[in-house]
């Protein structure tokens, strides 16, 4: 490429002090360089296409199936429904460019440099964000056309009531004995699950829009642990969780869960008996 620029810029110079018949020359020379440097930009979008459909292939594709289960939960709990029936996913939309700027791209030039070579351009985000949804909307289609075990419907306009009975379906469809807890006196627990003798106790919280679960939820689950003495202790909810309730859950031994994950209780139960015999 650089040396057809060099040959326009000499073609120019020709053209200015040259007689008739070099300018004729200069222009063909001129034509030639130009169809050098069209050919040259040609082939160095096609090798970066080629790089680019790569880095899908290898590299970004696997990673969105990696947190493909997590991608989808963010969505559903970061888009909201706002004002007038409209949905705002602003903070779904700051979710993706984080998980692009933290996940996918170290991802990338890692990859890049496995192969002992510099990663020179990037999928640029917008590509990833439209597989990330492509990939959300497969997942969510499979699970429909799947025709997953039927249990209650879930209804964003449920109460704390009706969120209780929810989770319980879902847990009793899925094969769970359970059995709610008094309104009051539950000692910080609103279901309680039995596999097998096995005991897991559940908090359930339903939130609107913007609203977080904090450490109040899991002390409760896990005063709750002890005096059912359960196996294992849960809060399950439809919204987000703040970072110290994280924080408080990982010491205290409880597991955070949005309701899409119940099915997967059953792995974390076992989990924690087999961890308990080591």
């Amino acid at each position: 490429m650089t040396s057809a620029v060099g040959l326009i810029f000499v073609a120019i110079v020709f053209c200015i002090f040259a007689d008739k018949e070099l300018i004729v020359l200069v222009g063909t020379i001129s034509l030639m360089a130009g169809v050098m440097w069209y050919l040259a930009v040609k082939e160095d979008n096609a090798a970066r296409a080629k790089d680019k459909e790569g880095q899908l292939n290898d590299v970004c594709g696997p990673t969105i199936r990696a947190h493909l289960s997590e991608l989808a939960i963010k969505r559903r709990q970061l888009t909201l429904k706002g004002d007038y029936g409209l949905i705002d996913d602003s903070r779904w939309q700051k979710e993706k460019r984080k998980f692009y700027d933290m996940v996918v791209v170290p991802a990338l030039l890692a990859a890049g440099s496995r192969k002992g070579r510099q990663v020179g351009v990037l999928v640029d985000f917008e590509r990833v964000d439209m597989d990330i949804e492509l990939a959300i909307d497969a997942r969510e289609s499979q699970e429909v056309s799947a025709g997953a075990i039927a249990h209650a419907a879930y209804d964003e306009t449920l109460d704390g009531v009706g969120y209780e009975l929810y989770c319980s379906s879902v847990l009793t469809a899925y094969g769970w004995e359970t059995r709610q807890t008094p309104a009051s006196g539950d000692q910080g627990a609103d279901i309680v699950a039995i596999w097998e003798g096995a005991r897991v106790v559940v908090q359930c919280k339903h939130y609107g829009p913007g609203r977080t679960v904090g450490n109040k939820a899991v002390q409760e689950v896990s005063a709750a642990k002890l005096h059912y003495q359960a196996d294992l202790a849960v809060v399950i909810t439809n919204v987000a969780f703040t970072a110290s309730a994280k924080q408080l859950a990982a010491s205290a031994d409880v597991h955070l869960l949005h309701h899409d994950q119940l099915p997967s209780l059953m792995g974390l139960l076992q989990k924690s008996l087999d961890a308990s015999l080591v």
